[in-house]
C-alpha cells in the first residue's frame, strides 16, 4: 500500500479585528489612528483541517502582526502607530481556529503565498521524515515568507 504525501499550500489571510477595538476609550483612540480598521494577519495551511470537538472542519490559523487598515500617505510610515499596534496585541493568541467555510480563498482576505512544493520536502529530509517537525518548521517559515513580502 502506498501512502499519498498531501504537501501544504500555504495562505495568508487578513481578519478585520476592529469591533474589538470599540471596547474601551484607548482602543477607540487606536482605532482612529488607524483609519478606522484594524486587521490582524495569519497564515495557515489551506490543505489542513483540524476539527475542534465537532464534525466542521477549521483551518489552524498562525498569527503574523496586525496593521492598520487605513491609508498611510504615500511614503510615510508611522512607527509609533505600528509600535502602538504591537503593543495592544501582546495577548493575541498565536493560533486561532475557524471554520474553512468562514475563509474564501478566492476573495480579497486571503492570498497564496505561493511556496514550491520542493520546500516541503526538503523541510521533510532536513527533520529526518519527521511531518510535525517539518510542519512546525513549515509555519516559521510562511510567517517569514509573509513578512519579507507582505502582501497588504
Amino acid at each position: 500500500m502506498t501512502e499519498t504525501q498531501i504537501i501544504p499550500e500555504w495562505y495568508a489571510y487578513r481578519r478585520d479585528v476592529s469591533e474589538y477595538y470599540t471596547e474601551s476609550e484607548e482602543g477607540r483612540a487606536l482605532l482612529e489612528r488607524c483609519g478606522g480598521k484594524i486587521y490582524e494577519i495569519y497564515v495557515f495551511d489551506f490543505r489542513r483541517h483540524v476539527h475542534c470537538c465537532e464534525l466542521t472542519p477549521s483551518y489552524e490559523l498562525w498569527y503574523v502582526e496586525s496593521i492598520p487598515g487605513g491609508e498611510e500617505p504615500e511614503g510615510q510610515y508611522d512607527q509609533d502607530l505600528y509600535e502602538a499596534l504591537r503593543e495592544a496585541n501582546l495577548e493575541s493568541p498565536h493560533v486561532i481556529y475557524v471554520h474553512t467555510y468562514a475563509i474564501d480563498v478566492k476573495g480579497d482576505n486571503a492570498e497564496d503565498l505561493e511556496l514550491p512544493a520542493e520546500w516541503w520536502n526538503d523541510l521533510l529530509e532536513d527533520n529526518d521524515g519527521d511531518e510535525e517537525a517539518a510542519y512546525m518548521q513549515a509555519v516559521d517559515d510562511a510567517v517569514e515568507a509573509y513578512t519579507a513580502n507582505p502582501i497588504w
